[in-house]
């Protein structure tokens, strides 16, 4: 007999609310943001959550241009959870999407299984 284990975003969505209790991350990724974005817009509009560490912008490695996605990590944990109770975001007149960069990670490691 066979059983099939199905791949289920809102059980990965609460065994990472399980997980956060005990670990604070402090990266976000930042999904949405438009051509014109530069890395000093990106930080400039996140600062007012807290001290920043780091801030990229992916970019296609021939062209340059933005990839529409960077990532923000901040010195305090807190400052995520600051992030996400203020959304929606809009940088340069474009709303942006905001998730925390594990979750991120989790989801798309994540595949489906058989089990025979």
């Amino acid at each position: 007999m066979s059983s099939r284990k199905i791949w289920n975003e809102s059980k990965l969505l609460r065994d990472h609310k399980v997980k956060s209790v005990n670990v604070r991350y402090r990266k976000l990724f930042v999904g949405g943001i438009d051509s014109d974005v530069t890395e000093n817009d990106l930080k400039a509009y996140f600062e007012k959550f807290g001290v920043i560490t780091g801030c990229t912008i992916h970019r296609n490695r021939d062209t340059g241009k933005s990839r529409g996605f960077g990532f923000v990590t901040f010195k305090d944990p807190s400052s995520i959870d600051d992030v996400q109770n203020s959304r929606p975001h809009t940088i340069c007149n474009c709303e942006v999407n905001s998730f925390t960069h594990i979750l991120l990670q989790q989801k798309n490691s994540h595949k489906p299984s058989r089990e025979v």
